[in-house]
């Protein structure tokens, strides 16, 4: 995800435009064993406000 961050950057050069923030998708921070560590990563490289989740996941009772 973090060097996804550097091809971000890349991608939107030619067009001269910048990103004003990185979103964190609530599946990431709810749901990966690894998010916490993932997550300390994007704010150390990514130089922008990070939001942690984007949008409600899924009900807690969508399958009852």
């Amino acid at each position: 995800m973090v060097t996804r961050l550097a091809q971000a950057k890349l991608w939107n050069a030619p067009l001269n435009e910048r990103p004003t923030a990185v979103h964190v998708a609530p599946c990431i921070l709810d749901h990966c064993p690894h998010s916490q560590t993932l997550l300390a990563k994007i704010k150390a490289k990514a130089g922008i406000p990070v939001v942690e989740g984007t949008h409600p996941y899924l009900p807690a009772n969508i399958f009852a």
